[in-house]
């Protein structure tokens, strides 16, 4: 048996920190077994078909770039459109790590993928298509669109709480600012894509400050152990 002194709780099993604040756990002499079985990971779980999948992964990338160099060195054609198939892949297995990481979490998950995607697309531009601002135009207002509307879904879905999602909600609001300032500094050509995540950040906020005030408080005060 384990004390949390934030909380107030006792905490049976071999927690190291308090299920409700994350505050490390003070440990009596006695101990009990946990009460919550261990679940296999999903690795493993699935490692068989993360296998195949890896083993099709290399194939592309090695015949994408067998058939490049043949193409360029017979003169048919001559860009290496294989580092695009490779860095593609690459982007593919990053976010799938991510995934599996992270899976206990839909929306911590949502929020990993809208940061790793952005700088991905972010990287992808400048790096491989000469900085045709695409990145910015397009992909980074649309992800973080999108994750503000699979969040609030996911919520309605799962019959989540409030308190449960407030704070991710929040910090892919934070997300919408990005646009604001690419359109304040004139970065962006195409401001349609920027303009709808903005209006679509302002919705969310409006709706948690004027609905959600008291569960806000609540969860803010319990993230930060006040």
């Amino acid at each position: 048996m384990s004390k949390c002194h934030h909380c107030g709780v006792s905490v049976t099993g071999q927690w190291q920190h308090c299920p409700l604040c994350q505050s490390p756990l003070t440990a009596d002499e006695t101990s009990s077994p946990d009460q919550f079985p261990l679940l296999p990971l999903v690795s493993r779980q699935y490692s068989g078909l993360l296998r195949g999948l890896l083993f099709l992964s290399v194939c592309l990338t090695a015949i994408s770039a067998a058939v490049n160099f043949a193409l360029v060195r017979s003169g048919r054609h001559e860009q290496w459109w294989c580092l695009f198939v490779a860095a593609g892949v690459a982007c593919t297995w990053i976010s799938l790590g991510t995934i599996i990481r992270k899976r206990r979490n839909l929306h911590k998950t949502i929020l990993w993928q809208v940061a790793l995607m952005s700088l991905f697309a972010i990287g992808w531009d400048w790096l491989l298509t000469g900085w045709t601002k695409w990145s910015i135009n397009y992909a980074l207002p649309i992800l973080c669109t999108v994750a503000m509307a699979a969040m609030q879904v996911l919520a309605r879905i799962l019959r989540l709480r409030v308190e449960d999602y407030m704070v991710y909600l929040l910090l892919d609001l934070v997300f919408a600012v990005v646009p604001v300032l690419a359109l304040a500094l004139d970065w962006v050509d195409v401001v349609i894509p920027s303009l709808i995540c903005i209006t679509a950040g302002v919705i969310s906020l409006a709706w948690l400050l004027i609905f959600q005030r008291e569960a806000l408080r609540r969860e803010f005060n319990r993230r930060l152990h006040l």
